[in-house]
């Protein structure tokens, strides 16, 4: 860049001088003679770099320069200039041989020479020589420009490295002439050494890259390095990258490893220290690899510099098997469990490793037993069994695990767990056995005192005076206790082994089996009843109580279960529940107090009468019913008279919890034990409020069972007003909800005796009606019957108020309905049977009712109708799901038809046994649907998609419609070729004829001008008076001035006219000519002009028409009548929809629309544009304006086939592509692309 500055001072020099004769030659040869810079400079970039690029410019520079003085001296130069100049051609010879020198090294890829091996040149001499010339150009110029010399010397000092301006030559005088001769044997044979050096380099380079080995050089004094490309690859870095010698290989080390390779290659570069290091390198790519660096220092026989030659090899795997065979090692030493590796069977194998735990484990450290059998750790007592599977599993070559009891080097024993493995080498021959001892005597003890725990759990369960038993999955008795035997009446080892079947009746057993198998399912405990008859005819009441084992896996491994004797208590509780049913369910109130008077037990009429529960009245004292109506004197006499022992009997009025007052008749007396010792006393009340309430009651009890009447009839129940049952009406239990006694619903809910009491979700809605007290009915919930069976319950209730209003409860009744439910659900698997075969229809296939609702449908009617999937369900109304298709777009009414009209007209034609009747949906499917009448009431319906079959149709109809429509094009265009034929011949003689007329008239004008002049010069004379006065009136009556001027004038007007029909008959004939099949090369703007003239008619009132119409358009391949066709559909739909928009005519100009036709040529095809400003196509339609019979005119303005056949055309016929761009309400512009050449490329191509 340096020498860029002389070319900007001559050009400065050339604007700034006047110039002479003699100054331009000047400049030239200081310009000639600055060729020299770019020499310099070319040799610099040859010297430092040494490649190919370096040294075609260095070749090129010294030519330039060889020319340049050749030139200059040809100008004529000084004295002072020729010796410059002959400065400058000695350095030039020294040049020569440099670039030659270093082209060749360049050339031939060699390594790249020392500097110090180059011929050099006195620089300094060279740019003084430079400075000479500048000053002598000065001179010649005439211009003194200060400080030139000086500013060449820096640029020349800046250009040339100072390596280059070391005084020059090497070699002397005579040196350099044999040189110079020998130059080109060198070159030659530096050729062929470096071909043999380039060999030995690549075999060297494979050589380093299979072994991953790379090599390089540093020199100790400069630190420049030369490097092997696998040392490069190693160390991720480039040529360029490693310029800076070993900066650039301490640049690649990890941080933390820098320190110490740069100290290893400062030892090898001052004190000649060999090193041998791993270290970590950073590659370019982010990941980290380990290398192994060796590096020793050479000196060499003084001609070089002395090198560090090392050598880098990538080590990561190396590194990181080491790593990982360490820390294994280091796992094997830290194992708490002994392990030892043997040599192989025919060395008796020999401990070859054992690690420190097989030394705490056996006391024996690895040297005592290294090279020995492991038989020293056995004893008297070790197991033989043991021993012989360890050597079977040796000599078989596989694994084995055994425990047996070993003896420490102390002699104390210990039960050792050994498992002895095989390493197999990749022949699959067992090498050495490796094996691993642990000590489990703490779980062999484990597994003694566990044992001992079973003997005695054994003994204990068999002093249990209940029987208990373990039964298997399989039902068979593994475990029983003494008690369990002697309740079946059989020894223990007949019951081992043997299942329920075998112990007792079939009929016993399968119900005891059904409950396990419930038990398996359930889970839980389960207990129940059981009745067993025994041999002295007495039957033996027995309460068994299961669970399930669990295994410590937690799966199941059996069922453990007890067995209560329940006979004699059952007697005992039979007695007890006599006289306690006789006390509950008496009429009377009973309460028990002890002898404080505290209350012990009430009965429940004491609950029903008194409105306090069971659970509020125990603990108090009977005076919480006092009303404080009675006497004091009536208390002092009661508490007298019982206290002596006696029985107080009288009437009492107390109060209830509500605060209600009734009376009752007391009979209160004392208990008293064999000591004599009053314990309790029993109060026994009757309520004698009831006979001033009877006929309150009589009535109450007549609604009761009008409201039963207005329920249902199985069994009657009442509900207090805390929803619990305080009646039933089967005190036998026969037809309760569970099957059982009464006293099982009395004072529970509904959902208590439900089977899902949990089950939220199921209650809710009846809890809400009992919430707000409405009445209910059929209302079905679940129960647990006796037998363990599921019962179904169907419920019906009427709320209960007293005459105030206040709620009392429910009554009602119920129903077992369980084999409906059954029945019901058999019916519902007969349904899905039922559906299933439905869905196997290919069509979509559904059943309405009488009703005209849905009842069942397939999958593939459900598709069909997925717009109505929401509406789609059992129940739905065909005229609803008809409705909503239509509203939602589904169904495409025919042009005209309103959707009621069609809803109706599907509804009305129903009415037949077999309806059929299609459509065509929103999306353009075509619907074909069945219907036939179900002779019990009802229909089935069946919905196919014939769409393929009705486009099939549609395409051969829209051909048969093609080929009419052409032959009445053809017989249209016979038809108006003749009368264009009949038109043009007139019209050609009429035109003659007019053109005759003006020519006659120009002539006749001559002529009367030629008579003027005459009677003007008659006039002039002043003869012919009378002649010349009739002349002028009648000249005056004919006005000769306005037929002159306006006779020629129509007459042109006359032939124009003539000449516009002739163009409109012309275009015409070759609209309406049909023409060949064959393909014929049309000017594509001919066609559309004569289109706009046959045309015109149709646009000429509502737009005018602007033609960009491109001149240099090529012919293209087309049958022209029918493309005719399609621009004279295009413009008339384009004016129609103007007129549309406008009105038509269009009041004055400035309201037409605008029809904008243009072509241009686009690649291989020909583009057409036909644009309006009309109303452009509805988004709602775009999609249809090109289906067959689709119009938006109305009736008779159009037959909505001009689209699809211009589709046709263009698509089909000529292959080319037929689109449009629409703006709603602002106009549509119409694309035709035809192909120019390559007729077979597709549209796609064109689109």
């Amino acid at each position: 860049m340096a020498f860029a500055g002389y070319d900007r001072m001559v050009e400065h020099w050339y604007s700034q001088a006047e110039i002479s004769t003699s100054k331009p030659q000047a400049l030239d040869r200081l310009q000639s003679a600055l060729g020299f810079g770019g020499l310099i400079h070319s040799y610099v970039e040859l010297a430092l770099d040494q490649d190919r690029d370096a040294a075609l410019r260095a070749e090129a520079s010294l030519r330039s320069a060889r020319a340049a003085l050749r030139q200059y001296r040809a100008a004529g130069v000084t004295l002072a200039e020729a010796e410059a100049v002959a400065i400058i051609g000695d350095a030039l010879e020294r040049y020569e041989i440099a670039v030659a020198i270093l082209a060749a090294a360049a050339r031939t890829d060699l390594a790249p020479l020392p500097l110090s091996a180059v011929p050099t040149v006195d620089g300094q001499a060279a740019i003084q020589a430079l400075a000479d010339l500048v000053q002598a150009t000065e001179a010649t110029v005439g211009q003194s420009i200060t400080g030139t010399a000086s500013r060449l010397r820096e640029v020349g000092l800046l250009a040339v490295p100072a390596l280059l301006l070391v005084p020059a030559l090497v070699v002397a005088a005579m040196a350099l002439v044999w040189f110079q001769r020998t130059l080109l044997r060198t070159i030659v044979s530096q050729a062929r050494t470096a071909s043999a050096l380039q060999q030995s380099r690549l075999h060297l380079t494979r050589a380093q890259a299979m072994a991953r080995l790379g090599s390089f050089d540093v020199c100790a004094i400069t630190g420049s390095a030369q490097w092997s490309a696998e040392a490069l690859r190693i160390l991720g870095l480039t040529v360029e990258e490693t310029r800076p010698g070993t900066n650039a290989l301490l640049g690649a080390v990890h941080p933390g490893d820098r320190a110490r390779v740069a100290a290893a290659l400062r030892g090898a570069t001052d004190r000649g220290s060999a090193f041998s290091i791993d270290y970590r390198v950073l590659r370019p790519d982010g990941n980290e690899c380990i290398v192994h660096h060796e590096g020793e220092r050479i000196e060499d026989d003084g001609t070089r510099s002395p090198l560090i030659v090392c050598t880098i090899q990538d080590v990561t795997e190396r590194h990181h098997a080491a790593a990982e065979l360490h820390l294994r090692t280091r796992a094997m030493e830290a194992a708490n469990t002994g392990i030892i590796i043997t040599g192989p069977v025919d060395r008796d194998c020999p401990i070859l490793y054992a690690n420190p735990a097989f030394e705490r484990l056996t006391g024996y450290a690895f040297p005592d037993v290294a090279g020995k059998n492991c038989r020293f750790l056995q004893g008297d007592d070790t197991d033989d069994a043991a021993i012989e599977s360890m050597r079977d599993a040796v000599l078989s070559g596989r694994p084995v695990t055994v425990t047996t009891r070993n003896y420490r080097k102390d002699g104390s024993p210990f039960w050792n767990e050994i498992t002895i493995a095989p390493v197999i080498d990749d022949n699959g021959t067992a090498t050495h056995f490796i094996g691993t001892l642990s000590d489990v005597s703490v779980l062999k003890q484990a597994q003694i005192d566990l044992q001992q725990q079973l003997a005695f759990s054994r003994t204990l369960i068999d002093t249990v005076p209940i029987p208990m038993f373990f039964k298997d999955l399989d039902g068979r008795y593994r475990i029983c206790n003494q008690a369990f035997a002697r309740l079946a009446g059989l020894p223990t080892k007949d019951i081992i082994g043997h299942t329920v079947h075998d112990l007792l009746l079939p009929e016993l057993a399968d119900q005891q089996r059904a409950e396990d198998l419930t038990l398996l399912r359930g889970g839980g405990v389960r207990t129940y009843d059981q009745v067993i008859p025994e041999q002295c005819g007495r039957r033996r009441h027995e309460t068994v109580t299961k669970a399930l084992f669990l295994k410590p896996d937690g799966t199941i491994g059996g069922i453990v279960g007890a067995i209560q004797d329940l006979t004699d208590r059952n007697e005992a509780e039979k007695q007890f529940r006599i006289l306690s049913r006789a006390v509950e369910q008496s009429p009377a109130t009973v309460v028990i107090t002890d002898a404080t008077g505290a209350i012990q037990f009430v009965n429940a009429a004491f609950v029903a009468l008194t409105g306090y529960s069971a659970e509020e009245a125990v603990g108090q004292n009977p005076r919480i019913l006092k009303s404080g109506e009675n006497t004091p004197e009536t208390y002092v006499t009661l508490w007298r008279t019982i206290s002596v022992g006696e029985t107080w009997r009288g009437e009492l009025l107390n109060r209830k919890k509500n605060g209600e007052l009734f009376w009752e008749f007391a009979t209160i007396g004392p208990i008293i034990d064999n000591d004599g010792a009053i314990t309790h006393f029993v109060a026994v009340k009757e309520d004698i409020t009831e006979r001033k309430l009877f006929e309150a009651r009589l009535r109450e009890s007549e609604q009761r069972f009008k409201d039963f009447a207005l329920a249902s009839s199985d069994w009657f129940y009442e509900m207090g007003p805390d929803l619990r049952f305080i009646w039933f009406s089967d005190p036998d239990g026969k037809r309760t909800p569970q099957g059982g006694p009464v006293r099982h619903i009395i004072g529970r809910t509904r959902r208590e005796i439900a089977c899902n009491v949990d089950d939220e979700a199921f209650w809710a809605p009846h809890q809400a009606d009992l919430a707000a007290h409405r009445a209910f009915r059929d209302f079905v919930y679940p129960v647990t019957a006796a037998d363990g069976s599921v019962a179904h319950i169907r419920v019906s209730g009427v709320p209960v108020f007293d005459a105030d209003g206040g709620f009392q409860g429910y009554r009602g009744t119920g129903a077992n309905i369980t084999t409906q439910v059954q029945a019901e659900a058999e019916a519902t698997r007969a349904r899905e049977l039922l559906q299933d075969a439905v869905d196997s229809i290919a069509d979509g296939f559904a059943i309405y009712d009488a009703d005209d609702r849905l009842v069942l449908f397939n999958s593939h009617y459900a598709d069909a109708m997925s717009t109505v999937r929401d509406l789609l369900k059992p129940g739905a109304c065909f005229s609803e799901l008809m409705t909503a298709l239509v509203q939602r777009g589904d169904v495409r009414l025919p042009e005209g038809v309103t959707a009621e009209a069609w809803i109706q007209a599907r509804l009305s034609e129903r009415t037949t046994d077999r309806v059929q009747s299609a459509f065509e949906t929103g999306d353009g499917r075509c619907v074909e649907v069945d219907e036939y009448r179900i002779r019990g009431g009802g229909r089935t319906l069946i919905r196919r998609d014939v769409t393929r079959a009705v486009r099939d149709a549609e395409r051969r109809q829209a051909l048969e419609r093609e080929l009419q429509q052409t032959h009445k094009m053809e017989a249209i265009g016979q038809l108006a070729g003749g009368i264009a034929h009949e038109i043009n011949t007139p019209i050609q003689y009429i035109g003659d004829n007019l053109s005759f007329i003006v020519q006659s008239l120009t002539d006749l004008m001559a002529v009367i001008t030629a008579h003027q002049q005459v009677a003007d010069a008659a006039e002039r004379e002043g003869r012919f008076e009378a002649v010349v006065a009739t002349a002028r009136a009648a000249a005056a009556s004919a006005d000769l001035d306005y037929l002159a001027s306006e006779l020629p004038s129509a007459a042109r007007q006359s032939l124009e006219g003539v000449e516009h029909v002739s163009r409109i008959v012309r275009a015409m004939k070759e609209f309406s000519y049909p023409g060949t099949r064959e393909k014929v090369l049309v000017d594509i703007n001919h066609t559309l002009e004569n289109t706009l003239t046959v045309s015109r008619n149709e646009w000429k009132y509502v737009a005018e028409v602007e033609r960009a119409l491109d001149p240099t358009l090529p012919p293209v391949p087309c049958l022209p009548g029918d493309l005719s066709q399609v621009f004279l559909n295009l413009i008339v739909n384009a004016a129609h929809a103007i007129a549309a928009k406008n009105g038509k005519p269009a009041a004055h100009d400035d309201s037409k629309g605008r029809i904008t036709i243009a072509t241009r040529q686009d690649g291989d095809w020909v583009e057409v544009r036909i644009s309006d400003t009309g109303t452009g196509v509805p988004e709602a339609i775009q999609r249809r304006i090109f289906d067959p019979f689709f119009t938006t005119k109305e009736i008779g303005k159009g037959t909505g086939q001009g689209l699809t056949i211009a589709r046709d055309i263009v698509v089909m016929k000529h292959e080319g592509v037929l689109t449009f761009e629409t703006t709603p309400g602002h106009g549509t512009t119409f694309i035709v692309r035809l192909p120019v050449r390559n007729i077979g490329r597709t549209a796609q191509e064109a689109a």
